[in-house]
């Protein structure tokens, strides 16, 4: 079971239920209604997307060189989240409240008691505030983690794991995706080997990476080693975060919910989505509606720019996408209506349990919506079929 400290408990406790008058309220004070909404027969829900809260503290989880800077996570007296990292500090300013949400996201039994009560089967589970630290979330960060490799793999290592120990719990319910070593090409392969005996159904890597630029020539080790592995690589948003300033809240989630027209043109123009087809890429809750504009932009630069673009690719941007690519998202009524441009097969829907901008109340209301523009099949594939499919889900 996830164990959080008790200062940590009861903060999260003493914010989480103060009440608010926002339109919608913050998904700890959200009830779950128990009614079923009138989906197609052999419809399964299962989330691509939901979030654990790591232990606050690691010290017993890494080797003994690193415990006296092993990470941990406290609150502090303006009731702000804050990690600490080998000797650098960073704040998550969007409060543990706001950040944390449920009980479920640290107890267990409490989550799986939230995915009955909204009929949710499965999850797919990223981690809260590992890759605010690996990627460097604030300017407090100074140390990247390519300057120091040793430490930031083994807290890889006892990351990874923490949530196969914690998936055990209920393997078919809980499914853990395992970090990768995203900044030493080398070690890849024997870092995915890990993950693969470690019963981990897929690898992520930040969005935004410190220090590295993913096509680097050195990297393409890297993306052979995930390309043979078979799993699927996910990237997240909210890495990064800039709140300084009126008004950078809204910009910031406006920023930081849509990061991936970057980077899936990166992965494309330079040619890693040619040189490994069968690289499984899932940009995960950017939603789907920047997808086909990227697609038409990409496309008519192709053509415009032909003579320029290096290296020169054999087929148009959007192939790669069809080829490649999947996107999640937890409502997004202008993306579904544009669904013949994205490709049904390429669309997970996802919870995000249990962050104020999930569906945490609302989940059987968002999969009807899915229902009501997309036909049965697709329903299917787009609400668990696709998810299941993808990490191998098994019951």
């Amino acid at each position: 079971m996830v164990q959080v400290s008790t200062q940590v408990r009861e903060s999260y406790a003493s914010m989480c239920d103060e009440t608010t008058d926002q339109a919608i309220p913050f998904a700890q004070h959200r009830e779950l209604p128990s009614t079923r909404a009138e989906l197609p027969p052999g419809t399964i829900l299962a989330s691509a997307d939901s979030h654990l809260l790591e232990p606050a503290d690691w010290t017993d989880r890494m080797p003994a060189k690193f415990r006296d800077r092993a990470p941990r996570a406290w609150v502090d007296s303006d009731e702000l989240m804050r990690y600490s990292y080998d000797g650098a500090e960073v704040i998550d300013p969007f409060g543990a409240c706001v950040s944390t949400g449920r009980e479920g996201i640290h107890d267990l039994s409490a989550r799986i008691a939230d995915m009955d009560a909204e009929g949710i089967d499965k999850d797919l589970l990223f981690p809260q505030w590992s890759f605010a630290i690996l990627a460097g979330v604030s300017e407090a960060h100074k140390d990247a983690p390519g300057r120091n490799p040793e430490y930031a793999m083994a807290y890889i290592r006892a990351y990874n794991k923490y949530v196969a120990e914690t998936c055990a719990h209920y393997p078919d319910r809980l499914y853990g995706l395992g970090i990768l070593n995203f900044w030493d090409s080398e070690t890849a392969a024997e870092n995915i080997a890990e993950i693969k005996e470690l019963g981990l159904k897929g690898l992520v890597m930040p969005t935004n990476p410190p220090s590295v630029k993913y096509n680097e020539a050195r990297l393409e080790p890297l993306w052979t080693a995930i390309e043979e592995s078979g799993l699927p690589l996910s990237f997240h948003v909210g890495e990064r975060v800039d709140m300084s300033g009126a008004g950078t809240l809204g910009t910031a989630l406006m920023q930081n919910f849509h990061p991936y027209r970057r980077l899936w043109s990166l992965l494309t123009f330079s040619g890693i989505l040619e040189r490994h087809p069968e690289l499984k890429v899932v940009f995960t809750e950017g939603q789907l509606h920047w997808i086909p504009g990227a697609l038409q932009d990409a496309d008519q630069f192709y053509e415009s720019f032909g003579s320029l673009l290096e290296p020169k690719l054999a087929h148009t941007p959007s192939h790669y996408w069809f080829q490649n690519c999947y996107a999640t998202f937890q409502e997004d009524e202008v993306g579904l209506g544009m669904l013949s441009q994205i490709g049904a097969d390429r669309v997970m829907w996802s919870t995000d349990y249990p962050h104020s901008e999930s569906v945490v109340g609302r989940c059987q209301d968002a999969a009807k919506a899915v229902a009501t523009m997309a036909s049965a099949e697709d329903t299917r594939a787009i609400l668990g079929g696709t998810t299941m499919r993808l990490w191998d889900m098994a019951d």
